[in-house]
């Protein structure tokens, strides 16, 4: 997933875009949707992951955030296996959902902001990239040079 991180920000960006445009609701139209979906979401791992890594003792704890991902990755495959026989999800299951992708997002965004500061941020310090997370397609030119720029500077 560390090729997603060297792409440059227009190829993750027509990467995630090209797949959303097959709207029919066949097996294969699915497939592909969810496979932007899947890099998108691979995007936000990797970047968690590798900062990870890279940063200097003491780390926070990771556990939290490989659980979200995992959670939010299989929750994509039973979308696309199970949304033909489903006319609704559960309101629990959603916010669930939900708040393992916040938390997915707000770890990549503190681990980036670290590796940019050198130090570990709060919160409250990584508000840009979470949002930039959040706001896909406009935060990708900001955090794909940041992430290369971290890259560039610890390889």
């Amino acid at each position: 997933m560390n090729f997603l991180l060297r792409l440059r920000p227009w190829q993750l960006f027509l990467l995630v875009l090209i797949p959303s445009l097959f709207f029919f609701d066949t097996l294969f139209c699915r497939f592909v949707r969810s496979m932007g979906y899947g890099i998108y979401i691979s995007w936000i791992y990797a970047i968690g992951i590798r900062m990870y890594k890279l940063m200097p003792n003491p780390k926070p704890n990771i556990i939290y955030f490989k659980i979200c991902s995992v959670i939010v990755a299989s929750s994509l495959v039973l979308t696309i296996v199970i949304s033909p026989f489903m006319y609704d999800y559960e309101i629990p299951v959603i916010i669930c959902l939900m708040i393992c992708f916040i938390y997915m997002m707000a770890f990549s965004a503190k681990m980036l902001e670290s590796m940019i500061e050198g130090e570990i941020v709060g919160f409250s310090d990584a508000t840009k990239a979470f949002f930039c997370f959040w706001f896909f397609p406009f935060g990708l030119w900001y955090v794909q040079p940041a992430v290369q720029r971290v890259l560039d500077k610890y390889n």
